[in-house]
């Protein structure tokens, strides 16, 4: 339902607004408004009508530089209030300006990223006419085309089963990197043959990746930061007072990375100056999950936004020769998260890239999975991206950070990043 422009995150349980978006779907498509999930709505789902008329969201958040033919029916939706837009569904300066008009007159985070409510906004909603934008010649707007193909449904539930990274403090600006295409993604929907979603309590229901797949015993240097202070040396590396940041930008300060409450704080001031924090145990294979929420200290403040990142580093220290693996990317006020799995190369930056929807200032739990045939990565429990490409595999050992990146340089948005518990998993 989010590539109609819903904000679900796949909890599996039927609350108020799973039953309010049954009931739009039953209504957009004629069909009997109960509030059982029918097998009728469940197939409307993929096959159906869009409750709001706008075409699917192709399940991919869209920032400059990125190109898709899929974009382009919401730019043509946009040349309908008067932007100059002819759909070549490339990314560019006017396409991030129409998103940061659209999602100021929908009172969304204006974070420039083309996300599912953005998307659905320009169907949806209000939005004056730009005073810089040249309307689009009377008649000459075409319908929007329908993005992508569409995903087949799958059939209706039946038995219970189990259903299945940002540049590092180390990355350079991604404006000086050559990126590799990125894949385009959609969230996840059920395998062929999808389960009826467990009862909750359940192993198969957990909201924790670990748990769903039986991931074991977590090992010494996982915390629960359940003390007060500094963090425990013996499974934290931290930063000195104060060392540079990311590419040069702003500084990483032990005084900023703290534990209480019952979770660790890395908290960013407007000077740049922020927390960092790496795992004692590197490990070639395994698991990783962390607990966490992304928010800005005081939400009217002005200033860049920091750019939070749980990734895995390579113990050589090579970059990029050795990889990296981004697996929950973002910055603060967006309205999603990316994952950045960078192949190791001699030079440059090539990486496959994946994005999808989250409220950030939630607690969330993020994971990622490295084996030989692939890196998948996790959100609350459900597998949202999957990596097979053999080149993209790193060659040696790597360990966790946690990170909160002045990434811009200049005044910074005070905001934090806090994570309630970080789990490391045997291979």
């Amino acid at each position: 339902m989010n590539t109609y422009g819903y904000n679900f995150t796949g909890t599996g349980c039927y609350g108020d607004i799973t039953r309010g978006a049954v009931l739009d779907l039953q209504r957009a498509n004629h069909l009997p408004e109960t509030s059982p999930l029918t097998q009728a709505t469940w197939l409307a789902a993929w096959t159906g009508t869009s409750p709001t008329g706008a075409p699917r969201w192709p399940g991919r958040v869209y920032v400059v530089g990125d190109c898709d033919s899929a974009l382009s029916a919401w730019q043509l939706q946009m040349a309908r209030h008067g932007y100059p837009f002819h759909g070549t569904g490339c990314y560019g300066d006017t396409t991030r300006d129409a998103v940061l008009d659209l999602q100021r007159a929908h009172h969304l985070p204006a974070s420039g990223r083309l996300g599912p409510l953005t998307w659905l906004a320009a169907w949806t909603g209000p939005l004056s006419t730009p005073p810089s934008a040249s309307p689009a010649p009377p008649g000459t707007a075409p319908t929007p085309p329908s993005p992508s193909t569409t995903t087949a449904a799958p059939p209706p539930p039946s038995t219970p089963t189990p259903t299945g990274t940002t540049p590092s403090a180390n990355t350079p600006p991604a404006t000086t990197a050559t990126t590799a295409p990125a894949p385009s993604v959609v969230p996840p929907v059920p395998p062929a043959g999808p389960p009826v979603v467990p009862p909750v309590g359940t192993v198969a229901s957990s909201p924790e990746a670990a748990v769903r797949y039986g991931w074991g015993v977590p090992l010494p240097s996982s915390d629960t930061f359940t003390y007060t202070g500094a963090p425990d040396p013996a499974k934290w590396d931290q930063a000195g007072e104060c060392w540079p940041g990311n590419a040069g930008n702003g500084q990483r300060c032990a005084s900023h990375t703290t534990v209480g409450g019952g979770f660790l704080r890395e908290s960013g001031d407007a000077a740049g100056r922020t927390g960092w924090l790496a795992n004692t145990t590197n490990q070639k294979y395994g698991r990783w999950e962390a607990r966490a929420r992304m928010t800005a200290t005081d939400p009217t403040a002005t200033g860049n936004p920091y750019h939070p990142v749980l990734l895995l580093w390579p113990q050589s220290e090579r970059w990029p020769q050795d990889g990296e693996d981004d697996y929950a990317e973002t910055h603060i006020g967006a309205d999603g998260i990316d994952a950045f799995i960078h192949h190791p190369t001699p030079s440059g930056v090539v990486q496959d890239h994946y994005s999808t929807p989250v409220e950030l200032t939630s607690w969330h739990n993020y994971a990622i999975e490295w084996q030989p045939g692939h890196i998948r990565g996790y959100l609350d429990g459900v597998q949202w991206f999957d990596d097979t490409d053999p080149a993209a595999q790193p060659p040696g050992p790597m360990h966790g950070t946690i990170q909160l990146d002045d990434s811009t340089g200049g005044t910074q948005q005070p905001a934090h990043l806090d994570v309630q518990w970080f789990r490391v998993y045997a291979p």
